[in-house]
């Protein structure tokens, strides 16, 4: 077991391969070109960090984490006027094939570690997500404080803490998952182009979905002619992005009316509908209750 607190004045340590490890970081600047020893979790407590994987590039903030494993090359970058604080996490290769095993044979006495045919080989994608969204990234963000505070004090972390995070780890994994093997492509390096194309142009529209974006523009900035596309959107996602934005002004209009923010025709108008009767009838369909209904049991 391995824990390290790494302060920016601190002179660079060689840090152990394909073994469990905590190292807390709070650094200014700071560059390597070995960032991923193990399988990595690399979760921003606070500020900036640039990281790069197989020649893509991920500008993670403040309660953002990506996930990749030993097969993955690249680099991370920090460089700001601001402390930056981070935890990097690696997991010992046996323990998630461990947990892979336990997840898809529970019944199963011994582990089979041959089961684990995606997340310690190449096959493997890398992604970004948001603490708030996962069961991993919530478990590390209520026990940040914790975690940094076991690391300044020299404490070990048991096999059953690295246990828990490789469960967690593989259930938010396992949507990524069957996204990737949607995508019919030959090549590995292609379908992690794509995988990541998509990815992208689905952050675009959750960024701005009330907006009457451009679809043909959205493609067009990810690299993927529009045909193509909406098809490998809904292949990937099971949903067109025209579908995907619907849901996400619905969700979007249901937390306003539920926060009593305006009537039915005002948040018709904020989540991006011109006609309010559209607007409850697709509300309604969609979560099987009307605009104002909803209104009326919020007051209650």
């Amino acid at each position: 077991m391995h824990n390290l607190l790494q302060d920016f004045n601190a002179p660079k340590i060689e840090l152990p391969k394909n073994s469990n490890l905590v190292n807390c970081s709070r650094l200014f600047e700071f560059y390597s070109n070995k960032p991923y020893r193990s399988f990595s979790i690399k979760y921003v407590c606070s500020g900036n960090e640039i990281y790069a994987v197989n020649g893509r590039k991920y500008n993670l903030s403040s309660s953002q984490f990506l996930i990749a494993n030993s097969f993955s090359e690249g680099y991370v970058l920090i460089d700001s006027k601001e402390q930056v604080n981070g935890i990097c996490i690696d997991i010992e290769p046996k323990i998630i094939s461990a947990a892979v095993s336990s997840y898809l044979r529970p019944d199963a006495f011994k582990v089979d570690e041959g089961l684990d045919t995606f997340f310690n080989t190449a096959q493997f994608y890398e992604s970004v997500f948001n603490a708030d969204k996962t069961s991993l990234g919530c478990f590390i963000k209520q026990n940040s404080n914790l975690i940094e505070r076991s690391a300044i004090e020299g404490k070990n972390f048991t096999n059953e803490f690295y246990y828990s995070l490789s469960e967690k780890l593989i259930e938010d994994y396992i949507p990524v998952y069957k996204q990737f093997q949607n995508i019919r492509a030959i090549k590995l390096q292609t379908k992690k182009e794509l995988m990541f194309k998509l990815n992208k142009a689905k952050s675009v529209l959750e960024q701005n979905f009330l907006t009457n974006h451009s679809i043909g523009t959205i493609a067009k900035e990810v690299g993927i002619s529009e045909y193509h596309f909406y098809r490998l959107f809904k292949m990937v996602f099971k949903f067109s992005p025209l579908q995907y934005i619907l849901h996400l002004r619905l969700n979007f209009a249901k937390t306003e009316l539920s926060a009593k923010r305006g009537d039915v025709a005002e948040i018709a108008f904020l989540s991006g509908f011109s006609d309010v009767a559209a607007f409850s009838k697709s509300f309604k369909k969609h979560f099987k209750i009307t605009p104002s209904s909803l209104i009326k049991i919020s007051r209650i």
